[in-house]
């Protein structure tokens, strides 16, 4: 992965310009400030701090480093399946840390490498919530053993505060955990409630303002900065049997997902019945409530944010969820971890193959997927960089672009056309672009008449401008 490229719309729509904007300047960007080339412009920036630090610990700006930090943090998260496997707390054995790797990647059924390997906040969003989730069991046994300030709920609270401030919905991760370790708290029969209110609020408040502050400056920094809820009159409440629709739809088409975190669900009841607080019940508590307020938190933002045809398709439902894979994935170490070591036993002499197996297999699966891992060489991302590359060549710091970019309706070819150009090296920042998607002379009188003399046209039409037909050209 070490050679993975910046991929995937959003990569290019918001997120790599605003690490970029990062590194130019220095400074977070408002609308006093240099222009930004972003479509959400202060959506939250924490992986982009992580690109920024990178960028000025190599000398140049790192435009792969988001992905790349995604990919360490889901090895973190996979060292802590490993522990959870062994069944200790020191460094796991090497078979542990394998399998870990094996569940927390290719094994997750909620793992899609174009969202997890990419800049996306999906699996930093995972990792945080599956320590979080972790960190607040932890704070809970020690509360109930008496323990007044649990030893890691500083750790808690920069988890929350971290997580908070990856994308614009951590705040539907956030409160999830928080409102869950609050009542499993509050009713714990060994726990004072007092005493588990206030360590509660206590990991809250740092990331409660800590997404406070970043709603006052993007709301001072731009008009139109984040997304933002819809007017109460325009609430999409009339399509909720369409969005409950949308949603069991894609629930059967991800069925392994879907089932497994079912599973993991169900999990909790026997815990529940026989002993609710031991630390496996209070840790199926703590996942149920999560999930379960999460997708409560989805259905809301279907309603008051989403437009109505997205809503009404329940968009990017199985994405969003994904953000629980790795919560769902430790549901099911902790719930099946008695039946295969029952398994293993029976095994007898044979079961000591097994530990060096699941090494073989973490060293030997990534070039069995390779191919699925670096969907940035997927068509037509190679052709877009050689496009891009190429144009750049014609193009000085200052120059006005046209990009005309035919049937480009959601930006998919423009966005990554302009982000190769602007932000990839040899980078060529400080262009003046405007995207038409039509490819005529109709769309060239257009932009002659505002002022662009230089055009980029990502595939031509017979007879256009004197160029062969489909191909990319550069009429000036």
């Amino acid at each position: 992965m070490l050679a993975a490229r910046p991929s995937q719309i959003d990569t290019w729509l918001n997120l790599l310009p605003n690490a970029a904007y990062l590194y130019d300047f220095g400074m977070l960007p408002t609308e006093q400030r240099p222009v930004i080339y972003s479509f959400l412009p202060v959506a939250p920036y924490n992986t982009q701090f992580a690109a920024y630090i990178a960028s000025l610990v190599s000398g140049g700006f790192a435009d792969s480093a988001m992905g790349l930090f995604n990919v360490a943090l889901l090895c973190a998260g996979a060292m802590l399946l490993a522990r959870t496997l062994a069944g200790r707390a020191a460094t796991p054995p090497w078979w542990a840390c394998a399998a870990g790797l094996l569940l927390a990647v290719p094994l997750n059924p909620g793992f899609v490498p174009r969202v997890f390997f990419s800049a996306y906040g999906e699996a930093s969003l995972s990792v945080t919530a599956l320590f979080a989730v972790w960190l607040a069991v932890e704070a809970i046994d020690d509360l109930a053993d008496g323990i007044a300030w649990p030893r890691g709920i500083a750790a808690l609270a920069l988890v929350l505060a971290a997580m908070v401030n990856i994308k614009q919905s951590g705040i539907g991760l956030v409160l999830p955990v928080g409102v869950s370790m609050l009542v499993l708290a509050v009713v714990h029969p060994r726990i004072p409630r007092r005493r588990a209110v206030a360590v509660t609020v206590a990991a809250l408040i740092p990331a409660v303002l800590l997404y406070l502050i970043w709603r006052r400056f993007a709301l001072a920094s731009f008009v139109v900065g984040e997304l933002k809820p819809r007017p109460f009159s325009e609430w999409n409440i009339a399509l909720l049997p369409q969005i409950f629709l949308s949603i069991l739809r894609t629930m059967v088409e991800k069925a392994t997902f879907f089932l497994c975190m079912a599973a993991v669900l169900a999990a909790w009841v026997p815990r529940l019945r026989r002993d609710p607080w031991s630390r496996e019940g209070v840790l199926f508590g703590m996942i149920f409530g999560v999930i379960v307020l999460f997708n409560g938190f989805l259905v809301f933002t279907y309603i008051a944010h989403f437009a109505p045809d997205m809503a009404a398709d329940a968009h990017s439902y199985y994405r969003y969820n994904s953000q629980l894979s790795l919560l769902v994935m430790l549901g099911l170490i902790v719930a099946l971890r008695p039946v295969v070591a029952g398994w293993i036993t029976r095994l007898g002499p044979r079961a000591r193959y097994l530990a060096p197996a699941s090494v073989v297999l973490i060293l030997v699966l990534p070039f069995a997927i390779a191919g699925q891992l670096r969907f940035d060489l997927e068509t037509p991302q190679k052709q877009l960089w050689d496009i891009g590359h190429r144009a750049a060549r014609y193009f000085k710091p200052g120059d006005k672009v046209a990009l005309l970019v035919p049937g480009d309706a959601y930006d998919g070819v423009g966005s990554m056309l302009r982000g190769v150009i602007l932000f990839t090296p040899p980078r060529q920042p400080g262009l003046d672009f405007r995207t038409e998607t039509t490819a005529d002379t109709a769309a060239l009188d257009r932009v002659a008449a505002a002022g662009y003399r230089l055009a980029l046209v990502s595939c031509t039409q017979a007879g256009f401008a004197g160029a062969p037909a489909n191909v990319a050209a550069n009429p000036a």
